[in-house]
């Protein structure tokens, strides 16, 4: 909520905690070796991994694996024309009338 009011006041919607890390921790992430495409969503995860605690961070990820089988269905489901709005992190659906929050990871990042 003061987060929220200070961002009205120097100009950025919804500013919060997460929203900053995304920020703070981006070059972190990049220095991972996430692609820059995922950076800022890696790094909202490491922001709830460092600040909260690990189940947070879990199910964030895990919605966002959720989140990109959706994608992938409605993709199919449309036969790759149906209309997609990317509004900052989230992805709206437009012809299934939903958003898939804080959207999804374009790559499976594993350990080898």
């Amino acid at each position: 909520s003061t987060l929220a009011w200070f961002g009205d006041r120097v100009g950025i919607d919804n500013m919060s905690i997460e929203l900053i890390s995304s920020y703070v921790l981006y070059p972190i992430s990049l220095a991972m070796g996430v692609e820059t495409l995922d950076c800022r969503r890696v790094a909202f995860i490491l922001g709830y991994r460092i600040g909260f605690n690990n189940i947070i961070a879990f199910f964030k990820l895990t919605e966002m694996k959720v989140n990109k089988h959706q994608y992938l269905m409605y993709m199919m489901k449309t036969n790759g024309t149906g209309l997609v709005t990317h509004v900052g992190m989230d992805i709206s659906l437009q012809a299934w009338n939903m958003t898939l929050t804080n959207g999804y990871l374009t790559h499976s990042y594993r350990l080898h």
